[in-house]
């Protein structure tokens, strides 16, 4: 913040040179101290170079003389310099400050909502949806909740399947995502197969349409058919149907597991949010800003601000920080196996519990060298093998 206060004012950079013969940097330097602010304070053979302030550039001038030195300005920054050179032409400050507050108005008015997305919802229905959350022309962009406006819309519409709201400048854009069609039901014109999908021997078997290949008990591989749409004419030929059935049969499934004896752990802190203001590709933190930690995770969001079409060289960025430690640790061999023992746990709740899966039998294999310790556990289960493969006929 107070670099963006020194732009705003001004500063300038001073040369101060002592006389012949002598050195008054250090006699000048001490005066400077007592007196002003000042930054970037160096001295060489006899020369001080300082930065001070637009309002103390007469002062440090004047208190160079006082010991004997000569100063000038070297270079002159900020806009305060600016506006000195066309102070006396009334209408070009006031005629910016009009067009500064007609900025800031109309870049926080809704001016234009632009969508898109959208297929069968039309326009006017998302706009009326749009206006029941509070988004609405002429609305103050500043007080939209944009987060709770996009759940607002997916509740009042079971044909929005995601929607997402965003500002820039004085427009909301709104983009949609419309639900996906179910998906299309094979007809019973469709021919198709049902194949296994895996290594499997047949425990049980139930056929409403198309030809049967394997019997029970028989073992399968994966790919091959189980029960074929192509179904043999009772005298001569044949003719293709959609095979409807029900296979079940026992398959093997493996899966490893490993965990290190020494793993380094992300700890996640508070999270929280920097803001900066954006002038001419020159960012200055705005008050309220908190230190950034030694490791972070962020994303960043820039809006700029927009008039009339065209974008103006002023934004504010926001930047997300999501602060994290690192933590070194070392697990015992027991220790690792009880972790192991949760992800064994996690994957059997994820991925077996489905009411048509069985698990017949389990064994594991444990192995352990110097790093770490890998688990091996082989399943035998029980369940349907078959899916449902479609096929278009050649045609002689």
């Amino acid at each position: 913040m107070k670099e963006l206060f020194d732009y705003i004012t001004g500063y300038a950079r001073l040369r101060a040179d002592s006389p012949d013969g002598t050195d008054k940097t250090a006699v000048l330097a001490d005066k400077l101290a007592q007196s002003i602010k000042f930054k970037g304070l160096s001295t060489s053979k006899g020369s001080l170079y300082v930065t001070v302030r637009k309002s103390d550039e007469k002062y440090a001038t004047e208190l160079a003389g006082s010991v004997g030195m000569t100063a000038k300005v070297v270079s002159k920054h900020g806009m305060g310099y600016f506006f000195q050179r066309y102070s006396k032409r009334i209408g070009i400050p006031i005629g910016a400050a009009i067009a500064i507050v007609i900025i800031l108005f109309l870049s926080n008015i809704v001016l234009s909502i632009e969508i898109s997305g959208n297929e069968t919802i039309t326009d006017d229905e998302i706009m009326t949806m749009l206006s029941d959350t509070g988004i609405t022309y002429g609305t103050f962009i500043p007080s939209v909740n944009f987060r709770k406006a996009e759940k607002e819309l997916l509740i009042s519409s079971d044909k929005i399947a995601w929607a997402s709201l965003r500002r820039s400048g004085f427009r909301v854009i709104a983009e949609i995502s419309e639900m996906s069609e179910v998906p299309r039901v094979y007809s019973k014109n469709q021919p198709s197969n049902i194949v296994s999908m895996y290594d499997a021997q047949i425990t049980s078997i139930k056929v409403y349409s198309g030809m049967l290949m394997p019997m029970m008990g028989d073992t399968v591989r994966s790919g091959e058919i189980l029960i074929s749409g192509v179904v043999s004419k009772k005298f001569e030929g044949t003719y293709n149907v959609r095979a409807m059935g029900e296979i079940r049969g026992q398959y093997r499934k493996e899966v490893s597991f490993t965990q290190p004896y020494e793993d380094t752990v992300k700890l996640a802190g508070e999270s929280f949010s920097n803001r900066y203001l954006k002038i001419f590709g020159k960012s200055f933190s705005l008050p309220g800003n908190e230190k950034l930690p030694e490791k972070y995770e962020f994303t960043r969001d820039t809006e700029y601000v927009d008039f009339l079409s065209l974008t103006l060289p002023v934004a504010v960025t926001t930047v997300d920080i999501m602060p994290f430690t690192e933590e070194n640790i070392t697990y015992s061999q027991g220790q690792a196996e009880e972790l192991i023992a949760e992800k064994i746990s996690d994957y059997e709740k994820n991925f077996l519990t489905d009411g048509d899966i069985e698990v017949i039998e389990k064994s594991v294999e444990r192995t352990a060298d110097e790093t770490a310790v890998t688990v091996t556990v082989s399943y035998l289960l029980e369940g349907n093998i078959g899916i449902e493969k479609p096929f278009f006929p050649i045609k002689e």
